[in-house]
């Protein structure tokens, strides 16, 4: 769990938020050539995008990927719905994104669905390897 001065609240004096730094560095530079009026936006998506695939490199079931990208997914219809972004410095990022582009948040809903996607074949994988475990002992 984040502590509530994680590394996603604490900014660099160019704005970016140290997790889009540390977590893409390629695309941290790819955003300074951005306006700085769209930056903030990218920086959003960019630092989404590190989130989610975050959840793939710490959890060890199927299971609990689903549960955290719903997390996920409900806070981005929770803002689509009008209301306030979930106390998750990204989530918040994302509240702010969306009133300057709101088209980007239904794509973005679209990058959680396929992720969950990516937990669905996993776990198929896992049921297809522990049936031949069984047939072969």
């Amino acid at each position: 769990m984040r502590s509530a001065t994680s590394s996603a609240s604490r900014r660099h004096g160019d704005g970016a938020p140290l997790d889009v730094r540390a977590a893409d560095y390629e695309r941290f530079l790819a955003i300074q050539l951005a306006s700085a009026a769209k930056r903030p936006a990218l920086y959003a998506v960019t630092a989404f995008a590190a989130e989610l695939a975050r959840i793939h490199a710490v959890v060890s079931e199927p299971l609990l990927g689903h549960i955290r990208l719903a997390w996920w997914r409900e806070g981005l219809e929770e803002i689509a719905a009008g209301a306030s972004p979930r106390k998750q410095p990204v989530m918040e990022a994302l509240g702010q994104m969306h009133t300057t582009h709101p088209r980007v948040l239904p794509e973005l809903q679209k990058i959680v669905a396929a992720h969950a996607m990516d937990f669905d074949e996993a776990a198929l994988a896992d049921d297809a390897a522990r049936r031949s475990e069984e047939h072969t002992s």
